[in-house]
């Protein structure tokens, strides 16, 4: 396929997919939250849960693709609530800077890196061998890392668009561990079977984490309708110790 072409209708599809979708709202996520109130002992970040090898846990993950306003009110919130989280960033100065991080840390959320080398190496060198590719994009990788030292990333997420590589393949040849990245949300936490909850908007997906870092889909008949549905039917469901709820933020 032609790369702008491939561009264009991975750009289309997103939007598409956000227009369907729209955005989670503030108020539906802190019913979520009081829903879940049952699961806040095990809440905990990703990297103490890899530090510490934590066999029982309940992640609140965060993609954060642009608003940082909106970044902030959801961390204030949980905070409020007692929770703690990860925010994954596609670090830019419009989106983070040093005075808003400091606010994360002071309420006991983390901050990590939602990376995409592998995509766009393969976006700007799609004429070059795959090897040149790959050391491109590690290139890439240690590069925004470097740049954002004061940000004190530890932790990392894969961003995959629609039509784009799988970012994760980079790590088949490399290790994510040599830029001193302690746990990667896509690697890591692959011993055991994982209950793991994907949200964009008014959509929820239910998979099952599996040992080889895939994920399957849940009784496809069960329909979640929004981050406050996921709420009522974890607070009525039955309990389960090993939960991630990753969402998206446009």
């Amino acid at each position: 396929m032609n790369r702008k072409l491939e561009l264009w209708l991975s750009h289309v599809i997103e939007q598409g997919a956000h227009i369907r979708n729209g955005e989670i709202k503030p108020d539906d996520y802190r019913a979520f939250l009081n829903s879940v109130s049952c699961y806040k002992e095990l809440n905990e970040i990703y990297l103490h849960i890899a530090r510490l090898k934590k066999p029982s846990f309940f992640v609140l993950h965060h993609d954060v693709h642009s608003n940082p306003d909106r970044l902030l009110e959801i961390a204030k919130l949980e905070h409020s609530l007692g929770w703690r989280s990860t925010f994954f960033i596609r670090p830019s100065k419009e989106l983070l800077d040093m005075k808003m991080a400091k606010q994360i840390w002071d309420m006991k959320h983390d901050l990590g890196l939602l990376y995409d080398c592998l995509d766009c190496a393969h976006q700007e060198h799609h004429n070059d061998s795959p090897r040149s590719v790959k050391a491109q994009a590690w290139m890439m990788y240690q590069n925004v890392l470097r740049a954002n030292l004061d940000f004190k990333f530890n932790v990392c997420a894969c961003y995959n668009r629609p039509l784009g590589i799988d970012n994760r393949l980079l790590w088949k040849e490399r290790n994510y561990r040599d830029m001193d990245i302690r746990c990667d949300a896509d690697m890591d936490l692959r011993d055991k079977e994982i209950v793991y909850f994907k949200a964009y908007g008014r959509r929820v997906d239910y998979l099952m984490r599996e040992t080889d870092g895939s994920f399957r889909k849940i009784n496809p008949k069960i329909k979640i309708s929004g981050i406050k549905d996921l709420g009522r039917k974890l607070k009525h469901g039955r309990m389960v110790d090993r939960i991630v709820v990753r969402m998206r933020w446009d």
